[in-house]
């Protein structure tokens, strides 16, 4: 095999990518795709909660590109204890300054939370929370948890 042969024959692997790379620095492609990512956050504190920096999530949340959409699961609102009213639905769904928020049972403590109150509020939660995660899960690309 000649020489000229051998050469007329390599393949340049980076002839594309150059070729790519030429046409994006002289602005003959300007147009990009941006794909949606897809967010489920679990918190066990959400608005209108106000302990234990539950607005934070909610700030986060609100200030996120709009290729991200998100979803929360947290339980109802029950911190500080006494503020707000019992509700006892499995799930219910609602919007918070327009995040999708699902809001699942867990027990609420109606005083002062004993240490076995305690315990149940996360307990429930939980076990609950992995249940979205088992049978939703799939529909999201990251999962942050904080409890």
């Amino acid at each position: 095999m000649s020489t000229a042969t051998a050469q007329s024959r390599r393949v340049q692997p980076n002839d594309e990518l150059s070729d790519a790379k030429t046409e994006t620095e002289t602005g003959t492609e300007t147009e990009t795709e941006t794909e949606s990512t897809s967010v489920l956050v679990i918190s066990q504190l959400f608005p209108p909660e106000s302990m234990a920096g539950a607005h934070r999530w909610e700030m986060l949340l609100r200030n996120v590109p709009d290729s991200v959409e998100s979803r929360v699961v947290c339980p109802q609102p029950s911190v500080p204890v006494g503020e707000f009213d019992r509700r006892y639905s499995l799930w219910s769904n609602e919007r918070v300054d327009d995040v999708p928020v699902t809001r699942l049972f867990t027990y609420q403590p109606t005083a002062d939370r004993s240490n076995l109150e305690r315990i149940l509020n996360h307990v429930i939660f939980a076990v609950l929370a992995t249940v979205y995660v088992l049978v939703h899960g799939r529909k999201y690309d990251l999962s942050l948890i904080h409890i």
